[in-house]
């Protein structure tokens, strides 16, 4: 099945991004540490990706380290928009915008946007 979802797309770090990272992250930390929690958020988010391959398969990883491996019916890659759920009680939204761009939207965090930085097979 070919599906305008596959492939392999790269966070693109907003400033809402930023800021949710300094209000959840960062100011709940003891001061000693805040620069480090701030270097360690900041790593994950810039090697943020989410890949979606043609078994359904959802990868979602920084710099290599697979955070998040999940299986998604096939079926719900007809729509432009899918729901699954990343832990129990905790749905995320992926919706495809634009044929290079997905909006992931967490419970309680600002939407985040994905780029397409390559795409894969369809088989």
């Amino acid at each position: 099945m070919k599906s305008a979802w596959w492939g392999s797309y790269r966070l693109t770090v907003s400033p809402e991004l930023l800021e949710f990272v300094e209000h959840a992250f960062v100011e709940p930390a003891a001061t000693e540490q805040r620069e480090a929690v701030r270097a360690e958020a900041l790593h994950e988010l810039e090697g943020a990706e989410v890949a979606l391959e043609a078994d359904g398969t959802l990868l979602s990883r920084s710099h290599g380290v697979e955070l998040l491996r999940t299986r998604i019916p096939l079926a719900a890659f007809a729509t432009s928009k899918i729901v699954f759920e990343k832990a129990p009680g905790l749905r995320v939204a992926l919706e495809l915008v634009e044929p290079d761009t997905i909006i992931a939207s967490h419970p309680g965090r600002p939407p985040m946007r994905f780029r397409r930085v390559s795409e894969m097979p369809s088989e």
